[in-house]
Parts: C-alpha cells; sequence; structure tokens
C-alpha cells in the first residue's frame, strides 16, 4: 500500500494549515504528503507554507496553471506510490478517511476511484456531496448536494464520478487515460476525467465511512463570475471532447436547451455577459477539442456510458 495525497493550493491560507493538520493525523499514514502552490500572493499561505512540518514535500509553482495540472504535475512524480490522494486545501478529513477510501478501493483491480461522504464543514449533518453526477448535456452537480444526512441513504453503491476536491484515484488509471485535461483549467476537469474512466472500463465506488468536512469555493467564490464561467465553458468542451459519438446529438440538444433556459436565469442574477462569454470562448474551441477525441480511449458500450449518465432532472 503506497498512498499520496497531493493538496493544491491557491491563496488557501490558515485553511491549508488545517487541512495538511488532518492529513498528518490519519489512521493510515500517506506514504507521501504534496502541497501544490498555484504561486500564491497572499502572505497568510506563505506563513502556512513556510510552517510546514519537513514530511510535506512543497511543489511552488511559478503561475496559477489550474487544478488539474497542479495535480498533474504532482503525480509526474509518484512512480513509487499506487493511489493518488486529492484533497482542497478547505477539506478536512476525518482520522480514518484514509484508511476506508482504501479499504474500499483494494478489494477490487476494477475500481479506478472512490468517492468520499463530503458534508458541509459549518453545518457537519448536511451533504456536500457523496459523488457526482454527469447529466447527457454535459452538466454535472455533486449527488445529494444540500441535503439533511438523515433523509439520503447513504450505502456504499456505484456513482459516476468523483469529486477531485476530496477523493482516491488508482494512479496507474488515471496515468493510462492520460491524467487531468489541462486546458479545463478549473471546474468539470473531474468529472471529464470520470467520463475517460467509464469509457476506459474503470469504475467509480461512493464510500460513506469515509468522511471529509468541505468549506467549498473558499478560493473563487460560490457562483462568482469565475466558477460561472469556467464550469459553463468546460461543460461544453466536455461533451465535444468525450461524449461517445453515438450520445452526442442527445447531449448537444440537451445542451442547447439548457443553456437557454440557464440564460433567463443569469439574466437575474446579472451574470448573462458572463455565462454568454464562456460559450463564445467553447464555440471557438469546438474544433481543437473535437480532434482529441481519437486520444480518449473507449472500450465500454455506448449503451454502458449511457446507463451511467443522469437524463432527467436535477435532483
Amino acid at each position: 500500500m503506497s498512498i499520496a495525497v497531493v493538496i493544491v493550493c491557491f491563496n488557501s491560507g490558515e485553511s491549508l494549515a488545517r487541512c495538511v493538520t488532518s492529513v498528518i493525523g490519519q489512521t493510515l499514514q500517506a506514504t507521501r504528503i504534496i502541497v501544490v502552490d498555484n504561486a500564491s500572493t497572499d502572505s497568510a499561505t506563505q506563513d502556512v507554507l513556510s510552517a510546514l512540518p519537513a514530511r510535506v514535500e512543497q511543489l511552488l509553482l511559478d503561475a496559477n496553471v489550474g487544478y488539474g495540472a497542479a495535480i498533474n504535475k504532482a503525480a509526474a512524480s509518484l512512480s513509487d506510490c499506487e493511489f493518488l490522494c486529492c484533497l482542497n486545501p478547505d477539506a478536512f478529513p476525518e482520522p480514518t478517511f484514509l484508511e476506508a477510501l482504501h479499504a474500499a478501493i483494494s478489494h477490487d483491480a476494477a475500481i479506478g476511484s472512490i468517492a468520499p461522504l463530503m458534508v458541509n464543514a459549518a453545518q457537519p449533518n448536511v451533504i456536500d456531496g457523496a459523488g457526482d453526477v454527469l447529466s447527457v448535456s454535459g452538466y454535472g452537480w455533486r449527488r445529494f448536494h444540500g441535503r439533511a444526512i438523515r433523509d439520503c441513504d447513504l450505502v456504499p453503491t456505484s456513482v459516476f464520478s468523483v469529486c477531485a476536491g476530496a477523493c482516491l484515484y488508482r494512479l496507474r488509471a488515471i496515468t493510462e487515460v492520460g491524467g487531468f485535461d489541462e486546458q479545463f483549467f478549473m471546474y468539470a476537469e473531474d468529472l471529464e476525467l470520470g467520463l475517460r474512466l467509464q469509457l476506459a472500463g474503470y469504475k467509480c465506488e461512493f464510500q460513506p465511512k469515509a468522511l471529509v468536512a468541505h468549506v467549498g469555493s473558499e478560493t473563487t467564490g460560490y457562483r462568482s463570475d469565475f466558477s460561472v464561467y469556467w464550469g459553463h465553458r468546460n461543460a461544453l468542451l466536455l461533451v465535444i471532447k468525450t461524449m461517445p459519438l453515438g450520445l452526442l446529438p442527445f447531449a448537444l440538444l440537451s445542451h442547447i436547451a439548457i443553456t437557454l433556459l440557464l440564460c433567463l436565469l443569469m439574466a437575474r442574477r446579472g451574470q448573462l455577459k458572463v455565462l454568454l462569454s464562456a460559450k463564445w470562448d467553447a464555440l471557438r474551441l469546438v474544433g481543437s477539442f473535437w480532434r482529441r477525441r481519437s486520444s480518449v480511449a473507449r472500450r465500454q458500450s455506448v449503451s454502458s456510458i449511457a446507463s451511467a449518465l443522469h437524463w432527467g432532472r436535477r435532483q
């Protein structure tokens, strides 16, 4: 067993210190702990980085390369590890977190990733996520997000994808499919990787015994222009690059319909310009992302992928 924990931070301040402390206090110790700093500029983060324990490795980048690229840079040095645990700096795992994730992934080599139970850090009885859902439209969300724990059936089960803010990957699996797509920068990169893992035949499982408290959007801001732009840009590019050809007509029609409805919602929020900018920039990249479809391994049948996608209204 060898697990590397990679924490990507950007102006994360004291949350980073709490996250690292939680990782060090695990009942199952990580082989390596790596903090990748995406060129933070605030003094609070610099102070935390300078005070980290010696066993915590630091990869200090000269520019903010985005979440997926930062993970990839750390993963490139992990030939000595079998598993990769990704954590946002505002995710604080309970002591048995790694132990539960490792137990869940170890019994089946076909499992490529494990999703923990993420709870709201301010309201521990409210679920932040229990694995990710991907709709045929290319839009995704965290399963059970915002619902009370008592109202949900939290049992080990198959889910579409992990949320990369807190999860465990089989390193061989994500290396085989090419790692995170660095052109996504942030948002939906974990869903796009999840779809490639599904296409390659790897399963994703949810393990409720692995518990982590998550603040969420601490750096980028909830419903900020930044998160709206990247989320809506990347949803279309996910469809263009990765959705199976047999599902593509349904995906595009669904994506267009939902985007039109979102225009009304974003207009009320004062973010219509941001949404339209995101879609326009995505359209300009359609050609290059279409040409990259040939790089995606597709060993699973279209019907198998269709059954793993969400086809109705968001719940």
